[in-house]
Order: structure tokens, then sequence, then C-alpha cells
């Protein structure tokens, strides 16, 4: 990303904080994988919001790796849990 769309993003209100960890939920505990289109649709609009780096791994897994159907918990939990740190 750079940095002058990082510089665009804003910080992400309420109920885009809620629908966020909706999303995370349904992988982290449903151990749900697989996204309908309004929830990929969802995850593409969440992108605009300005998110830590794990959290913008994970909709862009959502937004730009699945299709409707299609299983990607481990990509998704993955991007969630990876740290540069270790």
């Amino acid at each position: 990303m750079d940095q002058n769309h990082a510089a665009s993003r804003h910080e992400p209100e309420t109920i885009e904080k809620i629908q966020c960890a909706l999303l995370v939920g349904k992988i982290m505990v449903e151990d749900n994988g697989q996204f309908s289109k309004a929830e990929i649709d969802l995850a593409n609009h969440l992108l605009a919001a300005n998110w830590n780096p794990n959290i913008v791994d994970f909709l862009e897994v959502v937004a730009g790796v699945a299709h409707p159907g299609m299983d990607v918990l481990s990509e998704a939990r993955g991007a969630l849990i990876y740290s540069l740190n270790k």
C-alpha cells in the first residue's frame, strides 16, 4: 500500500468496527471460511478505513481472494494471526 492511499483512510466508525468483528468472528469463532457476495462486498468497503495491518490483510483476503462459497479459512486466519515480530 502506498503512503498516499494510507493517508486517505478514515478511522473506522463504530458500525464498521462491528461489521469487521462479525467477519472476523465468522472465521475465528465459527470456523467458517465461506463468505457470501454481500460479505465480500462488505470487506471491500471496510478496506477504506484505517485498520491495523492484520485486519487489512484479512479484509484483502476476503475482498480480493474469496469468491462466494469458496473456503478461505486458512488464508483469512493466517492473515489475522501472522506477526512480523516473531
